[in-house]
Order: structure tokens, then C-alpha cells, then sequence
């Protein structure tokens, strides 16, 4: 008959269950800081780093538990990782601590992570609860006494004499906080007076500004108005005086290149127009003088005659012409000086605005 196999004790069989977020990466970090933090403050001396503490790896584990442990009492240690579970169980590790964190699987390191972290905020508790010892000293050596039938009373009135010293010390401790608390509280009142008187002085000097610049706003409004009327007389000119719209720069040359050209004919018209005058004169006083003048002679006079009164035509259109161009550049300097002042003005408007945006 075959011997029944004892069942393995692999530790699964705990059934309190980890509430901690071991999985999530931020924990991880901070259970590895706070152990590194706590090594390097009690000198670890072994090399120690936050990617060596994320790596996993199970002999850093057994180091640094091991040198924790032995923070705790210097003849704790451990074998075994069936030893280490007991012991663990024995300081109080709520939490279950399977064998299967041992195998060096990287998904099973966060738990030996937060083990140590566990066993490091232990050490804090314990190094904390040593500022108050002579209640400790006092048992001990009261338990010894009575141990050894020795007398208490004198154990006793030292340890009610320290207490009432600690007490003094405390409460002298918590006079001198509630002072500062009440000066605090006294500060905080003063700084919020002041605030307030802050406060309203901004607001005052704000308001004030937004008026300043209300009146500039409807100063400048009232420009543009009055920009806006010149600038409807300006169109009106422009239609009164120019029906068929402004000009372009190139009509304006050309037109004034003919004004010139006008110009420049008007003497050599006029020259020729007195030479033929003067041929006209002299041959009229050959033909009265000369009563036997053929019929060629009157003919070519009448044709003379003819071509003066040609020439006089041209003449007159000739100037009418120039009388016209010389109005419509009169009329063009007129617009155009309109044209400046308005845009001096615009500029005014402008340089106001932008003014106003400097002080806003």
C-alpha cells in the first residue's frame, strides 16, 4: 500500500488578501525610494539604485532583508524562505508571502518589493517609539527588582520624578505652540486687512484708469466723426468736379503730356500764323497796286485767306484745350491737397490710438 503524500505547504493556503496596488507602477517607485532612502540613511553597503531596486532580483532581497531584519535585533535571521515566512508572520506581516515570490519571476517582484517596504516603515515605528524610554527603563528595571525581591518605591519615586519633568518639559512645549498659533492667527487677521485695503486701493486706481480711458475712447470716437464728415465732403468734390471718378496715374500723365505739347506748338502757330499776316499784307498791296493781277494771283489769295482762317481755328482750339487741361490740374491739386489733409488727419487718428493701446 502506497504511503499517502504529505500536501506541499506552498504559503497559498493565507487567505488575507493584499489590498495594496501592487501592480501599479507609481507604487513600485515609491516602495523603492523609501527603502534606498532608508538604506543609504543606516549605510547599506552594498551598491543600491532605483533601477537596481526595480530589477528584481532575489539575492537583493535576501540582502536587504536580512540587514532590516537585523536593524530590528541583531540575532534575527533567517536560512530558509520557510523561516523568513515565520518570521515575517511573527513581526505581524499581515499580508501572504508565497513561495512562488522566491522563483525570481519579475511579475512576482512587486510583492517582494513592498515586503521590504513593509519591514522599513516597521524600523521608522520602532526608531520613533525610542523618543519616550523612560517608561521602558522604568519596567525593566521595576520587573528586575521585583524579580529579585528588591525594593520598588525608590524605582518608583525616580521614575515619578522624570515623568513630572517630561510633563513640565511638554507642557511648557505646548505653551510655547499655542503662542505661536494665537501670533499666527493675529498675523493672518493683519495680512488680510491689508489685503483688503490693497485690494480696494487696485481697485480704485483701476477704476480710475478705465475712466481715463473712456473719455480718450470717446475723444477719439468723436474724431472719427468728424473725419467721417470731411471725408463724405471729400467724395462730394470728388463727384462734383470729377463725374467720371479719380484719375489714374497714367491719365494723369498722359493728359499732361499733352498740355505740354499743347504748349510747346502755341508759339510756332503763332509765328506762322503773323509770317503768313505779313505775306497776306504784301500781296493785298500788290494786287491794289497792280489793277492787270491775273485771276491766279486773287485765287491763291482767297486760298491764303482760307488757310489763316484754318489756322486761327486751331488756334482757338488749341487754346481751348489748354484752358481746359490747366482746370482739371487745378482741380487736381485741389484733390490732392484735400487727399494730404485727410490723410494727416488719419494720421492724427492713428497715432492717438495707438497712444491709448500704450496706456491699456
Amino acid at each position: 500500500m502506497e504511503k499517502k503524500r504529505g500536501k506541499i505547504d506552498t504559503g497559498l493556503g493565507v487567505k488575507a488578501k493584499d489590498q495594496r496596488p501592487i501592480k501599479d507602477k507609481q507604487f513600485q517607485n515609491k516602495c523603492a525610494k523609501n527603502i534606498i532612502k532608508y538604506l543609504i540613511l543606516n549605510n547599506y553597503t552594498h551598491p543600491i539604485s532605483l533601477s537596481i531596486c526595480l530589477a528584481g532580483d532575489t539575492s537583493l532581497f535576501r540582502d536587504v532583508t536580512d540587514f532590516l531584519l537585523k536593524k530590528l535585533d541583531p540575532f534575527l535571521g533567517f536560512n530558509s524562505e520557510k523561516e523568513l515566512q515565520d518570521l515575517l508572520k511573527s513581526l505581524g506581516y499581515p499580508y501572504p508571502l508565497h513561495s512562488q515570490y522566491f522563483s525570481g519571476a519579475t511579475n512576482y517582484w512587486p510583492y517582494l518589493l513592498a515586503t521590504m517596504d513593509w519591514l522599513v516603515k516597521l524600523l521608522k515605528g520602532f526608531e520613533k517609539s525610542k523618543d519616550f524610554d523612560i517608561c521602558d527603563e522604568y519596567f525593566f528595571t521595576a520587573y528586575d527588582a521585583f524579580m529579585t525581591s528588591k525594593p520598588v518605591e525608590p524605582i518608583r519615586e525616580k521614575f515619578n520624578k522624570e515623568l513630572d519633568v517630561w510633563i513640565d518639559k511638554n507642557k511648557k512645549n505646548c505653551e510655547e505652540v499655542r503662542k505661536q498659533i494665537k501670533s499666527l492667527k493675529e498675523i493672518k487677521r493683519e495680512l488680510k486687512k491689508d489685503k483688503i485695503s490693497i485690494v480696494n486701493a487696485d481697485l480704485i486706481k483701476v477704476e480710475q484708469e478705465l475712466k481715463t480711458q473712456l473719455g480718450q475712447f470717446y475723444e477719439i470716437e468723436e474724431r472719427c466723426k468728424i473725419f467721417e464728415a470731411k471725408y463724405s465732403d471729400f467724395q462730394n468734390l470728388i463727384e462734383k468736379y470729377l463725374p467720371q471718378g479719380i484719375p489714374t496715374a497714367e491719365a494723369i500723365q498722359v493728359m499732361w503730356e499733352d498740355y505740354l505739347i499743347a504748349e510747346s506748338d502755341t508759339p510756332s502757330v503763332i509765328k506762322k500764323t503773323e509770317e503768313i499776316i505779313e505775306k497776306n499784307r504784301k500781296m493785298q498791296q500788290f494786287v491794289d497796286g497792280d489793277e492787270e493781277a491775273t485771276a491766279d494771283y486773287k485765287r491763291d489769295l482767297i486760298e491764303m485767306q482760307e488757310e489763316i482762317e484754318d489756322i486761327f481755328r486751331e488756334n482757338e482750339h488749341l487754346q481751348e484745350e489748354i484752358k481746359n487741361v490747366e482746370e482739371t490740374l487745378h482741380s487736381f491739386r485741389l484733390k490732392i491737397e484735400l487727399i494730404k489733409f485727410f490723410e494727416k488727419e488719419a494720421e492724427k487718428s492713428e497715432e492717438k490710438i495707438e497712444e491709448n493701446n500704450k496706456v491699456e
